[in-house]
């Protein structure tokens, strides 16, 4: 018999309006292949072997994933895998996705965009949609923000995912200090509207829930997110959200 799949799992959410369209559960993987300054999920970046789990974790296979969240699916439109960076358990999802779709859900992939998905031809298969997070606008900042230079490969996916009708929407974090926002946004908002003025752009106000990040980072004003905005609309992206 073959071993069957496990995924490290941080935790999930049973309800979110706000993680793709409808009510969705969400299951937060553990493990990322980037360091962000302001990660939001700072619990979610350490990677560990099956055998080095940690108690507060969840090691998992897609049965015992799906026994723990089953209780939810009356009441939800689909699933969202988040983390962490989901991609890098990607046997796992393809599994997970293919069990979650014999129940009539969506799935949905929340992702930093740093895992090609040109190489993931079965999964997009059983994806309904992706959100990308875009950390900055040119390698330097993005290296500065993430300490990695895969900025290239978020580009690629943006663009096959939109030609592929899977790109749900694109976020990125404004914060003041680390690097310079107003130009960050005009670039993101820039690439974005050589693709397609209409792709969702959702700016999300840092906050820092009184966390100390050791960086010098602040949160934005709701004028200068208005601001924004209008910078935005001036590179040519039509949809734009604020959050925070």
């Amino acid at each position: 018999m073959p071993v069957k799949k496990k995924a490290v799992v941080n935790r999930w959410i049973d309800f979110s309006p706000i993680d793709g369209p409808g009510n969705r559960t969400v299951i937060f993987f553990q493990g990322c292949n980037l360091n962000c300054s302001y990660c939001h999920n700072p619990e979610t970046i350490e990677i560990y072997e099956d055998d080095k789990v940690p108690e507060s974790l969840y090691l998992l296979t897609v049965d015992e994933l799906i026994e723990k969240i089953e209780h939810n699916f009356s009441y939800i439109s689909g699933i969202t895998v988040s983390g962490g960076e989901p991609l890098l358990q990607v046997d796992f999802l393809k599994e997970l996705f293919s069990r979650t779709k014999e129940f009539g859900l969506t799935n949905f992939i929340d992702t930093s965009g740093t895992v090609p998905f040109s190489r993931q031809k079965e999964l997009l298969a059983l994806t309904d949609g992706v959100m990308i997070d875009f950390k900055a606008g040119n390698n330097s900042d993005f290296l500065k923000v993430t300490g990695s230079d895969k900025l290239e490969i978020i580009k690629e996916n943006i663009i096959l995912l939109d030609d592929l009708g899977l790109l749900h929407e694109i976020r990125t974090v404004i914060a003041k200090g680390l690097i310079d926002y107003k130009k960050n946004t005009a670039e993101i908002a820039g690439f974005i509207a050589e693709i397609d003025p209409e792709i969702k752009f959702k700016m999300i106000g840092y906050r820092d829930h009184g966390v100390e990040n050791g960086e010098d980072i602040r949160e934005p004003t709701e004028e200068e997110m208005n601001k924004l905005v209008k910078l935005a609309n001036s590179k040519g992206c039509n949809n734009i959200q604020i959050i925070g």
